[in-house]
């Protein structure tokens, strides 16, 4: 019934979560913080401390956005230097040379936004698709998995996909 505050910073102390943009837990009960200009910090659950600690130094830049877990023992981060997996077993980093404003990982794909376009990146093809959906849109804001089907709020109102498809269905209009 109460907040405790957890000062994460590098070992060095030139980086810091104090702008977390997002938090995951892996399958080993490591807790992941994205941070604006402090980079990547996986830590301890119980104490807060810093395990790993990920940043341009890495590759992955300084700005980690959001962050989705698979169930292959993956973390798929928004960097300022575009995706990037990592192995929670092994700390290894793949870039992907692709850059998102929203994302949502959902069933062996990557789904994400950029300037109010849809994509799909199959991670077992390496493959990027875009999913057409409308010619107005200007922004998706989030992404949501309900059952089979990726629902997603945008700046034209909301839609439903078809992962399998790739048929996207208008809900509302705005």
């Amino acid at each position: 019934d109460r907040f405790d505050y957890y000062h994460i910073q590098s070992v060095q102390g030139d980086r810091n979560a104090n702008w977390a943009y997002y938090i995951t837990e892996d399958k080993f009960g490591r807790i992941w913080v994205a941070s604006y200009k402090g980079g990547l910090f996986v830590c301890n659950r119980k104490n807060m401390d810093v395990l790993y600690h990920f940043s341009e130094d890495s590759g992955i830049g300084n700005d980690v956005y959001l962050m989705q877990n698979d169930e292959n023992g993956h973390i798929w981060a928004s960097t300022s230097n575009g995706l990037v997996s990592i192995d929670i077993n092994t700390m290894e980093i793949d870039r992907h040379d692709i850059y998102t404003f929203n994302m949502l990982y959902f069933k062996g794909a990557i789904w994400y936004s950029l300037y109010g376009k849809l994509y799909r990146y199959d991670i077992s093809e390496s493959s990027n698709m875009s999913v057409p959906f409308s010619e107005t849109c200007s922004q998706i804001y989030s992404f949501i998995p309900a059952g089979d089907r990726i629902w997603f709020t945008s700046s034209d109102g909301v839609f439903s996909v078809d992962p399998t498809s790739k048929g996207v269905s208008s809900i509302s209009n705005t």
